[in-house]
C-alpha cells in the first residue's frame, strides 16, 4: 500500500508532459525541449510543495529538477552521500543473495566449490 503522498505525487510525475487531457491528439503538436524543461519545473516544484520535508531523498532530486529540469544524472547526485551509499549497499546486497541463491540451487551443498 503507497501512501496517498506518493500515490499523488507519482501520478502527477508521470502526466507531467500531458498536454491535451481531453483526449484530441490530432490537433496537438510535438512538445519542444523548452516545453518539457518548463513541464518539469513546475511538476517538480508543485510536487515539492505537497510531500513534506520528511522525503530527503525526494525533495532533494526534485528541487533539482525544478532547477534543472531533465538532468537526471545531476538530480540523482543532490541525494545525500549518506543515503547514496545505503543504495549501492541494497544493490550490493541484492547481488550477493540473488547469486548465492543460485549457487545453492545449481550445485551441490555438500561439497567445497572453488571460487
Amino acid at each position: 500500500d503507497e501512501p496517498p503522498r506518493t500515490a499523488t505525487a507519482r501520478e502527477k510525475w508521470e502526466k507531467r508532459f500531458v498536454v491535451d487531457k481531453r483526449g484530441d491528439v490530432e490537433n496537438t503538436q510535438p512538445l519542444t525541449m523548452n516545453d518539457k524543461e518548463q513541464m518539469e519545473a513546475n511538476c517538480a516544484k508543485q510536487i515539492v510543495r505537497d510531500l513534506g520535508r520528511f522525503m530527503t531523498c525526494e525533495v532533494a532530486i526534485l528541487n533539482c529538477l525544478a532547477r534543472k529540469p531533465l538532468d537526471y544524472k545531476r538530480a540523482f547526485s543532490n541525494i545525500p552521500k549518506t543515503m547514496r551509499m545505503m543504495f549501492l549497499h541494497a544493490v550490493q546486497s541484492y547481488l550477493w543473495n540473488h547469486i548465492a541463491s543460485h549457487r545453492l540451487d545449481t550445485m551441490s551443498r555438500n561439497q567445497i566449490l572453488p571460487g
